[in-house]
C-alpha cells in the first residue's frame, strides 16, 4: 500500500540498496525525497494535517534519519522535538535503553533532564522494520511516565514483528513494502 496523490507517488523517492549494511538487509535510501523540496514539503504538510486534532506534547525521533523528519515537523507544528541519540552522543547524564535491531545491538538514550514526565509523545522515523527501535523509544518514554499516543513513518515494512507495535497507538505511514 502506498500513499499517492495527483502530485506525488512517494515510491519513486525510495531507492532500495540490496545487502546493505550487510547481506540480507534491504536498505531504503530516501535521499531522493530529502533532495526534492516539493515532495518533502508535501510529506511534512500531510503529517502535520494528521496531527491537527491530537494532543501531542513532544516529538521523539531516533538518530539519524528520524531527525530530518522530526525537525521539519516541529518547525511546521510548533511541537517541541527531542532527539533520541546513540549512547556515545548523549553528552550529559542520561537514561538509556539497549535493544536488538535488524543487524546489531544498539543503545539509545537521552539526557535525563531533557524529558519531562507525563507527556503525550509522537514517535516519528523514516522506516519501521522489526519495530525494535520503536519499542526501545516506548520503553524510554515509559521510564518518564510519558505515553506514546501517535507514530508516523514514511515506510512500514510488512513484517509481523512490527504489527503489535504499530497498532498499539494511532499511526500513519505513506508506503507499505
Amino acid at each position: 500500500m502506498s500513499y499517492k496523490t495527483n502530485n506525488f507517488d512517494l515510491n519513486k523517492y525510495v531507492i532500495t540498496i540490496n545487502d546493505f549494511p550487510k547481506k540480507g538487509i534491504f536498505f531504503r535510501d530516501l535521499t531522493p525525497l530529502w533532495k526534492d523540496s516539493k515532495a518533502f514539503s508535501f510529506v511534512i504538510d500531510e503529517i502535520a494535517s494528521k496531527l491537527k486534532n491530537t494532543s501531542i506534547d513532544l516529538i521523539l525521533a531516533p538518530e539519524a534519519r528520524g531527525f530530518i523528519l522530526a525537525s521539519a515537523l516541529s518547525y511546521k507544528t510548533g511541537i517541541p522535538f527531542l532527539p533520541i541519540r546513540k549512547k556515545d552522543k548523549v553528552t550529559r547524564p542520561g537514561t538509556f535503553i539497549e535493544y536488538e535491531c535488524e543487524y546489531s545491538t544498539n543503545v539509545l538514550g537521552i539526557a535525563t533532564e531533557d524529558l519531562k514526565s507525563n507527556l503525550n509523545i509522537l514517535i516519528i522515523d523514516d522506516v519501521i522494520a522489526t519495530g525494535n527501535t520503536t519499542k526501545a523509544i516506548f520503553s524510554l518514554a515509559k521510564k518518564f511516565n510519558c505515553k506514546v499516543v501517535f507514530q508516523v513513518y514514511l515506510i512500514r515494512l510488512k513484517i509481523d514483528s512490527n504489527k503489535e507495535t504499530i497498532n498499539s497507538t494511532d499511526n500513519f505511514y505513506f508506503i507499505e513494502l
